[in-house]
């Protein structure tokens, strides 16, 4: 979708569970329901201290629309700034609803990671998208 040159590894975590949820079901939703399926929430527990913070988009020069629309490409030119800084993560308003997404940049992350995983559950697809199986 993007020249080799322009991509670069992200993680993407919201800050609380249903948005998390959200999220999955949002980029689902756009591909189909079917990606739903076999999905688990992960509960980490993350140590990281350079972060860029554009949760207030209007502080960096941004509008909301800017970073939740459909068009990435002031996301992709935000996370490049991010990563040419040496931040290990940018923390940014979710697209699909009311809350934060903490984008982690593993190629500015140390190693070994820090982050430890503190639950792992399977969402079921009656969860994320109203059917009954």
């Amino acid at each position: 979708m993007f020249p080799v040159d322009q991509c670069w590894a992200a993680l993407y975590t919201s800050l609380t569970p249903e948005a998390a949820v959200w999220e999955m079901v949002r980029r689902s939703a756009a591909r189909n329901l079917d990606h739903l399926r076999n999905n688990v929430l992960t509960e980490l527990d993350i140590d990281v201290t350079v972060v860029l913070d554009a949760t207030e988009p209007g502080s960096i020069g941004l509008q909301i629309a800017d970073l939740t629309g459909s068009d990435p490409s002031a996301c992709r030119q935000l996370a490049l700034a991010a990563i040419l800084e040496g931040c290990e993560g940018l923390l940014v308003p979710s697209a699909a609803m009311q809350g934060t997404n903490l984008v982690l940049l593993p190629n500015n992350l140390p190693d070994p990671l820090p982050a430890t995983v503190l639950s792992t559950r399977s969402l079921p697809i009656e969860l994320t998208s109203g059917t009954q199986s």
